[in-house]
């Protein structure tokens, strides 16, 4: 196997033998920076630039589900009775419906498992029989489990009405006289096949009839000279396909009367065929002897075979895929039109006995390639439900703060790994311990608000968590959104509203027991906002803004949600901010020019914007828009008479050229060296004006304000490079120059009466007196600090949080 990472962040499966990709998955949010297998290839390493590892199986195979207990190792198990553990039994067949499994044991009949909750639901009881096939039919808007025994019996189970986690046996009957190996069925008929060389037909409407009456047999199909193992119906469900010990093939016509055999293909393993199942054009089979072999249905002629590591025991088919098991317990999957190996994994630790793909209804036709679903069932005693084609994620490894550079490790068969990042560290990792670890369920800490009342605190994470804070401490969470939790503010009557990265925008009221202790959260109200809000703030009324620069108000006695104003001409916002108890600043940047405004609500329902205050170079909005349109109709204006210029220069060159073709051989040529001289050197010009334009591209970004805090008449701003710079009150238009405040990023600024506080990408929160501007007092976090809230309460105490989740309660005594 070979994979490959994207500057998108996905990441590619390759087989190294057929070179071609087998499959393919998103691992990184920006590039995936390097790879690395572990553990012998069972284990992918991939680092991005994201700053985290993501561990990952070395190949394709999703578990969904474990139903049943795995047995206990053989010398564990005989210090126990005989009968200590009802779930030892071998697990010899699977039947999925209607998010139920049924499960065929060996020696403890039938039990049935919830596919969500993974418990045990139903069990026959007293049924002391191998359960060697079993398979679901539809009667009559019901569902009824048939099940084939080694006690050669046939048995029929129906799902009770009003307990569909119920199985009530309503018939038993069978004419074979040895053990029912495999059960098929189409439209009108069930066969089944037997140890004795039979199949035998059955008419469902018979099988599913109500009242029950003893079914008689349809037709006995004759034609195996030994045990018949395996049965599979083609597509239109006209043939019949069966395979058995006897190392043959044979296709019956089961759409006349009576039934044919049409073509009998024969020593086709040196083993016994142990699963057969039809392709859009041919027959396939797997045996005892390693070999999976693709037939034509016409001729009998082996077309394809595929070459196992061990006995082949099952096989089932889905479009182009199949997927056969083993005896050492793999699960592999081809593709068998051109037999490339798409996945080899290691689903169970014993033999396995069945595979089959589980249909899923609510996915009707549109069933992608990772939607594919499939049972085992193992000698081991579980049943295990796969996404084969999907890939599995077994943990995230959070401490590096910026991209992840590049990841090594010393010997691929231990499980110890260094990497290296941008923010100058280098880590060393141990992946035993890193997947005995739980996961991280918060993620990083995106948005922080305090409530007002009570001292509470309310904290949003990337995961959807939302946690209640009170003293320092959390005194309730809950998850609230499967998308990230992008802004919380509080609101009136223990209210508070959160926006999410799925568009939506709830309102949550706290419920309290009678001690006034918080004890959950109701949701009241819900809305959807597109694009989704990255600003909430509530002033008479809730507020949202949005990245595009859409101020909405989000609680209207319209139907619609009210739309108060769009910010012009791509002005990022930054932030919000109070003002009074009826106005709150709205902050915005563009290529570096600090954008001002100021919402005033005034009724409950509705807002006014009142107006833009001047920016950072004295400026309105109308006049930076007019100046901008002069410049850009002065650069076209220039842009034109660059390009005549370079037309008449054009020409005058042809006609140069034409006067020299009719000059001597000798002049003609020194002049096309001239020429071509020349042409270097112009385009090395060019090239040289392209790359100055980049640089100053680079240099312009580079100056973009990051953040912005705004009291009164006082403005402070930081940039991409850690500078910070404010304005000289009461003149609104002056400024000072930038100076170094951090080494990295200023991503918050908040400001009380007496400091400024800034928290940056360098792991730094510093407070700086606002009257001398120096600096008084400084705290290291263990991450890039994102998050910074000032206690509305007392300013002396705030909160911040960095990337790797970790929230941090400062206080100055300043």
């Amino acid at each position: 196997m070979l994979c490959s990472g994207c500057l998108s962040g996905e990441v590619r499966l390759w087989s190294v033998t057929s070179a071609a990709c087998v499959g393919s998955y998103h691992a990184h949010r920006g590039s995936t920076q390097s790879l690395n297998f572990l553990q012998g290839g069972s284990l992918l390493m991939s680092a991005g630039h994201d700053s985290v590892v993501h561990v990952w199986s070395g190949g394709l195979g999703q578990t969904v589900a474990v139903l049943g207990e795995e047995k206990i190792p053989l010398l564990q198990q005989q210090k126990r009775s005989r009968h200590g553990n009802e779930d030892d039994a071998n697990a010899l067949c699977v039947a999925v419906a209607s998010g139920y499994a049924a499960v065929g044991y060996h020696g403890n009949g039938i039990k049935m498992f919830n596919l969500k909750s993974g418990e045990k639901v139903w069990s026959s009881e007293d049924l002391q029989v191998s359960m060697l096939c079993l398979m679901w039919m539809e009667a009559k808007g019901t569902e009824m489990l048939l099940s084939g025994g080694m006690d050669h019996n046939l048995r029929v189970w129906e799902r009770q009405g009003e307990n569909p986690e119920n199985l009530v046996l309503i018939g038993s009957f069978g004419v074979q006289k040895g053990p029912i190996l495999s059960l098929a069925q189409n439209s009108t008929c069930v066969a089944s096949a037997s140890d004795d060389f039979t199949i035998a037909l059955w008419l469902k409407n018979t099988l599913t009839s109500k009242p029950w009456i003893d079914p008689k047999v349809m037709c006995i199909l004759r034609g195996h000279i030994g045990g018949v193992t395996c049965l599979a119906f083609s597509p239109n469900g006209k043939e019949l396909l069966s395979g058995g010990k006897d190392q043959a093939l044979m296709i019956w016509k089961v759409n006349t009367s009576p039934p044919v055999l049409s073509q009998s293909i024969s020593n086709c393993h040196g083993d016994w065929i142990m699963g057969c199942a039809w392709t859009s054009s041919a027959v396939l089979s797997c045996s005892s002897d390693c070999k999976l072999r693709m037939w034509d249905i016409q001729t009998g002629c082996l077309l394809r075979e595929i070459l196992s590591s061990s006995s082949l025991n099952t096989l089932c088919c889905w479009e182009d895929h199949v997927m056969a098991g083993s005896t050492d317990g793999l699960l592999m999957v081809w593709k068998w039109e051109s037999g490339v190996e798409i996945a080899r994994i290691q689903a169970h630790k014993s033999r396995l006995h069945h595979c089959t793909v589980v249909f899923q209804p609510d996915l009707e036709k549109n069933v992608k390639p990772e939607d594919l679903l499939v049972a085992s069932a193992s000698e081991d005693g579980t049943v295990k439900l796969w996404h084969p084609l999907k890939v599995q994620h077994h943990n995230t490894l959070h401490g590096h703060s910026a991209e992840i550079q590049a990841l090594v490790s010393k010997d691929a068969r231990l499980p110890e790994f260094l990497t290296v990042s941008a923010d100058r560290s280098l880590r060393s990792w141990n992946v035993t311990t890193a997947m005995e670890t739980p996961r991280c369920q918060k993620g990083s800490v995106r948005s922080v608000c305090f409530l007002g009342t009570d001292e509470l605190m309310v904290c949003g994470y990337d995961a959807g968590r939302l946690e209640i804070w009170h003293q320092n401490s959390v005194v309730y969470w809950k998850k609230v959104s499967d998308g990230v939790l992008h802004t919380v503010t509080g609101m009136l009557d223990d209210k508070l509203a959160v926006g999410c990265s799925d568009c939506s925008v709830c309102i949550w009221k706290l419920e309290r027991d009678s001690k006034k202790c918080i004890v959950g959260l109701d949701k009241v109200s819900s809305f959807k906002v597109e694009p989704p809000v990255s600003f909430l703030f509530y002033c008479g009324s809730l507020f949202g803004v949005c990245m595009d620069g859409k101020v909405i108000n989000m609680i209207s006695t319209n139907d619609r949600i009210k739309e108060d104003y769009a910010w012009a001409n791509k002005v990022r916002p930054l932030g919000v901010m109070a003002n009074d108890n009826k106005s709150f600043w709205l902050l915005g940047q563009k290529k570096g020019i600090l954008y001002l405004g100021l919402i005033l609500s005034l009724y409950p329902s509705g807002s006014h914007f009142i107006t833009f205050c001047e920016d950072a170079v004295g400026k309105r909005l109308e006049d930076l828009e007019t100046e901008e349109e002069e410049k850009q109709q002065e650069e076209k204006q220039q842009e034109e008479e660059k390009q005549q210029e370079e037309e008449k220069q054009q020409e005058e060159e042809k006609q140069q050229e034409e006067e020299q073709q009719q000059e001597e051989e000798q002049q003609q040529q020194q002049q096309e060296k001239e020429e071509e001289q020349q042409q270097q050197k112009k385009l090395s010009e060019e090239q040289q004006r392209e790359r100055q334009a980049a640089i100053q591209r680079a240099a312009q970004i580079s100056t973009w304000i990051t953040a912005a805090a705004v009291q009164n008449d006082f403005f402070v701003c930081g940039d991409c490079k850690g500078n910070m710079w404010f304005n000289q009150p009461p003149n609104l238009s002056t400024w000072t120059q930038r100076k170094p405040a951090h080494i990295d990023k200023v991503s918050v600024l908040r400001l009380t009466e007496s400091l400024i506080i800034s928290a940056s990408y360098d792991r730094t929160v510093k407070l700086w007196d606002r009257r001398t501007k120096k600096q008084v007092g400084m705290f290291v976090c263990g991450g890039p600090v994102k998050v910074l809230e000032v206690n509305p309460c007392d300013p002396k105490e705030f909160v911040c949080a960095d990337t790797q989740g970790q929230l941090y309660f400062l206080s100055w005594k300043g």
